[in-house]
């Protein structure tokens, strides 16, 4: 069974990675649209070593 205090971090996780990626609509210039990639690639990648820990 998952602990509750990961799932809670994972989902608060996919919910500022969900943000992030509507943020990149309201960019103006290329380098925010750039910016907003890099911070989804690294919500991504710390939700996936979240739950690499959760299951390790």
């Amino acid at each position: 069974m998952r602990n509750t205090k990961a799932l809670d971090a994972f989902n608060a996780l996919n919910k500022i990675q969900a943000l992030a990626a509507a943020a990149g609509f309201l960019t103006s210039s290329e380098e925010e649209e750039e910016m907003c990639f890099r911070l989804v690639d690294l919500i991504e990648r710390i939700a996936r070593e979240a739950a690499e820990a959760d299951h390790g």
